[in-house]
C-alpha cells in the first residue's frame, strides 16, 4: 500500500522529531538547551557536518527543519537561515526557539516534494537536510526541487539512512532512535549507488531528461555516476519500466487527456495538471514531440 503525504505529516505532527528529548517545560531556553545537548551527544557527527562556523554572512535553507535544532547553530554563526517543514507541530517550536534565542530566521510550512510552489526560488549558498528526505513518498522529487536553489558555487548536503551500517542495525533491533519507530510510515535505507540513482534521477526529472541540461548539470551527473556500480542505460530502462498501479495509471491517463498545446515561437509547450507523478507525465509529453512539457498539481 503506498503511504500518504498526509500519513507522514500526521506522524510527525504528533510527535515532532526530538521532541522527548526533554521533560523540562516546551519552549524555554531550558527545554531547547537539553534537547540540542542530547542531540549531538547521541550523534556528535552532526556538527562537525552542518559546518556552522562556516555558514557566517552565508543563506542556508535547511529542507525540513524540525524544531531547528541545526537552524539555531546557523544562524548563531551568523548565516541568514531558512527553515522549511511539513509538520505544523515542528514548525511552531522552531519559531518559538527562535524567538526565545532572539534570533531572526524565515520559516516555510508544506511539502517539500513541491518546495517551490511555497518558498521563493532564489540561490543559497548552503542547503541542508539532515535525516528528512528518507521520509517522503517520493524523496526523488525533493532532491529535483532542492536543484532549483542552487547554482554551480552552492552546497548540498544531505544526510539518509545508510543500509549497511551500525546505526541501522541497532534502529532494526529497537535499540535506537525509539522515536522513529513506532508507527512511523516511512524510513528508507540507502546503499551508496541508491543514493547516486536518487541524485541522479532528480537530476534527469529536472534536465528533463537532459534535454535541458547546462554544461553544470552534465558534469554533476558525470560525477554521480564516477565509481558507480551500475549502468546508466540501466538505470534509465528501470526507471520507464517503474511499476505503478492501477490507480496511479488512471491518474496519469487523466492527466494526458487534460493537455493543452501552445505554440511559444519555435517552442512548443504543452501543459496540464496532474495529482502524481508529475515528472513522468513529463516524460511522456516530451518522448511525445513536445518542446516544453509543463505538469502541475
Amino acid at each position: 500500500m503506498t503511504v500518504t503525504i498526509n500519513e507522514v505529516k500526521k506522524y510527525w505532527d504528533d510527535r515532532p522529531c526530538n521532541v522527548r528529548h526533554s521533560k523540562k517545560e516546551i519552549g524555554t531556553t531550558e527545554y531547547f538547551d537539553e534537547v540540542e545537548r542530547k542531540r549531538y551527544t547521541a550523534e556528535p557527527h552532526i556538527p562537525s557536518f552542518a559546518g556552522f562556523s562556516d555558514t557566517n554572512g552565508k543563506k542556508v535553507l535547511e529542507v525540513g527543519c524540525g524544531m531547528a535544532t541545526e537552524g539555531i547553530n546557523y544562524a548563531r554563526a551568523g548565516a541568514t537561515y531558512t527553515g522549511t517543514d511539513l509538520s505544523v507541530e515542528s514548525l511552531d517550536l522552531a519559531k518559538k526557539r527562535f524567538e526565545v534565542y532572539n534570533k531572526e530566521g524565515n520559516f516555510y510550512l508544506g511539502n517539500s516534494e513541491e518546495l517551490s510552489s511555497f518558498v521563493p526560488v532564489e540561490t543559497y549558498d548552503l542547503i541542508y537536510s539532515f535525516g528528512v528526505i528518507h521520509h517522503s513518498p517520493y524523496p526523488e522529487r525533493i532532491i529535483s526541487e532542492i536543484k532549483k536553489y542552487m547554482n554551480k558555487d552552492s552546497t548540498l548536503k544531505i544526510m539518509l539512512y545508510a543500509s549497511e551500517s551500525w546505526k541501522n542495525y541497532m534502529i532494526e533491533a529497537g535499540y535506537d532512535q525509539p522515536e522513529a519507530q513506532y508507527g512511523c510510515p516511512i524510513a528508507n535505507t540507502y546503499t551508496k549507488d541508491e543514493v547516486r540513482k536518487l541524485l541522479l534521477a532528480g537530476l534527469i526529472t529536472d534536465t528533463g531528461r537532459f534535454k535541458h541540461a547546462d554544461q553544470a548539470s552534465l558534469k554533476c551527473a558525470s560525477e554521480i555516476l564516477d565509481g558507480a556500480g551500475f549502468e546508466y542505460q540501466e538505470f534509465i530502462e528501470h526507471i520507464q519500466t517503474e511499476e505503478i498501479n492501477s490507480s496511479e495509471r488512471g491518474a496519469i491517463l487523466k492527466a494526458l487527456s487534460r493537455c493543452q498545446s501552445t505554440e511559444c515561437g519555435k517552442w512548443n509547450l504543452v501543459h496540464t495538471y496532474a495529482g502524481i507523478h508529475e515528472g513522468k507525465v513529463a516524460g511522456i509529453l516530451i518522448q511525445a514531440g513536445a518542446e516544453i512539457a509543463l505538469v502541475s498539481r
